[in-house]
C-alpha cells in the first residue's frame, strides 16, 4: 500500500497527518507512506521527526489585505505548487491521496484526483475552510471531526463522521507516568497553557499576570509555552514587570514542546486556542479547558469550535476582544476551586473525543485501495 498525505502550515493541519500515518504504519508495517509540504513552514521539522519523508511543493495561500500584484505573485506559485504535486503524484503513484489541510493539500490532492487515484481529505474544524469545501467535489470521502460538516460541503453523501485523530503517543500515559517523567508532584493542581504553534501576543501576556499570582505556590505548577515567535517578548515583558524565574520554583517556561502528550497527561487544566487539533488532543486526555479563539481563523471557526466545547460543558470560552488577565486568572481559579466543576469537565471533554478516530480514517482509506 502506498499512501501520499499532504497537510501543513500549521501544527493543526499536520499533527493529525502524522496520526493517520502512524495508525496506517501500525496496521500495514509495509505500507510505503510520503508527505508533500512547504519547506519554509513546521512540517519540514515535524514530519521528519515522525519518521516520515517530506518532498516539496511550492505552494502559497491568499490573504484578505494582498494586492492585486500580490495576488498575481501567488497566482504563479500556485501554478508552480501544482506542477509539484502533478510530478509527485507521478512519481510515487500512490494506492490514496489524502489531505488533511492546509494549502499544501490542495495542489496535492488535485492532483491526485485528476490522475484518477482515490482521495480522501480530512476536516478539522466545525465549519469547513476553503480548501474542503473546494476539494469535497473531487475526494471520494470526506472525513470530518464535527457532525455538521456534511452541512458545507457539496456532496454531504461523501462525509463520514470520524473525528479529529490524534497521535497514538497520547495514549502511551497516563497522570502517574507523566507526573513521575515531569517530576510533578501529583497533589498538585497542573495548569498547561500553550497558544498553538505560533503563540498567542495577548495570552502571553494575560500569563504573565496569572504566573505572578501564582508564583511559588506548593499546591499549584504552571507550564506555559509562548510559541516561538513570542518566546523572547515574553521574557523581556517578564524582566520588566520584575518576574525572576529563577526565584520561582513552580513555573516552567517553554517556546515550544515536542512531546505535548507527556505535558497534556500531567495536566488538570489547559489553557488554549480553540483549533481543531488543540481540541481534540485535550479532550482525548479529558481536561478541563479555557479556550480563547484566534479571532482572525478563517470564517472565524476556532470561535465556533470553542462553541461546540462550551456547549458540552467542557470547557469556557473567552474571546479574544475580551481577554484581560484579571479574567483569565477569574476564570482559573473559578475552575481551580471548584472540585466538581473540574471533575465533571474533564469527563465531558471525555465523551467530546472520539478516541479510535484515527482507526475510522484508516478504514476508509483501506476501502478506497
Amino acid at each position: 500500500m502506498k499512501i501520499l498525505i499532504a497537510g501543513g502550515g500549521t501544527g493543526g493541519h499536520i499533527y493529525p497527518a502524522v496520526a493517520i500515518a502512524n495508525q496506517i504504519k501500525y496496521e500495514h508495517p509495509d505500507a510505503e507512506i510520503m508527505f508533500g509540504g512547504r519547506m519554509d513552514c513546521m512540517e519540514a521539522d515535524i514530519v521528519p521527526k515522525a519518521g516520515y519523508k517530506l518532498n516539496s511543493i511550492r505552494i502559497y495561500g491568499f490573504e484578505r489585505y494582498y494586492s492585486k500584484l500580490q495576488k498575481a505573485g501567488v497566482f504563479i506559485k500556485m501554478f508552480r505548487g501544482f506542477n509539484d504535486a502533478r510530478k509527485l503524484v507521478k512519481d510515487f503513484d500512490p494506492d490514496v491521496v489524502i489531505g488533511t489541510g492546509g494549502f499544501v493539500s490542495g495542489p496535492v490532492v488535485l492532483a491526485g484526483a485528476l490522475k484518477g487515484k482515490p482521495t480522501l481529505i480530512h476536516e478539522q474544524n466545525a465549519t469547513p475552510g476553503f480548501t474542503t469545501k473546494t476539494l469535497s467535489k473531487w475526494a471520494n470521502v470526506v472525513c470530518s471531526s464535527f457532525e455538521n460538516t456534511k452541512e458545507f460541503v457539496k456532496y454531504p453523501d461523501r462525509v463520514v463522521h470520524t473525528g479529529n485523530p490524534v497521535r497514538r503517543e497520547f495514549g502511551l500515559y497516563n497522570r502517574e507516568i507523566a507526573r513521575k517523567t515531569l517530576e510533578v508532584d501529583k497533589n498538585r493542581r497542573v495548569i498547561v497553557c500553550f497558544g498553538g504553534s505560533l503563540g498567542a501576543k495577548n495570552l502571553n501576556d494575560s500569563m504573565l499576570y496569572l504566573i505572578d499570582k501564582y508564583k511559588n505556590r506548593d499546591d499549584v505548577f504552571i507550564y506555559h509555552v509562548t510559541g516561538k515567535a513570542g518566546y523572547e517578548e515574553f521574557m523581556e515583558n517578564a524582566n520588566k514587570q520584575g518576574i525572576n524565574f529563577g526565584e520561582i520554583h513552580n513555573v516552567e517556561i517553554k517556546d515550544y514542546v515536542y512531546d505535548m502528550p507527556l505535558l497534556l497527561n500531567a495536566a488538570d487544566l489547559v489553557i488554549a486556542r480553540s483549533g481543531a487539533g488543540a481540541i481534540a488532543e485535550i479532550t482525548y486526555v479529558g481536561l478541563a479547558g479555557i479556550y480563547i479563539p484566534y479571532p482572525l481563523a478563517a470564517d472565524d471557526h476556532q470561535r465556533k469550535n470553542a462553541e461546540e466545547v462550551e456547549k458540552a460543558g467542557a470547557g469556557i470560552m473567552i474571546l479574544d476582544k475580551d481577554l484581560t488577565a484579571v479574567k483569565l486568572a477569574g476564570e482559573v481559579d473559578k475552575i481551580l476551586d471548584n472540585e466538581e466543576l473540574l471533575r465533571q469537565m474533564s469527563y465531558r471533554a471525555k465523551l467530546l473525543s472520539n478516541r479510535n478516530s484515527a482507526e475510522l480514517i484508516v478504514d476508509q482509506v483501506e476501502k478506497l485501495v
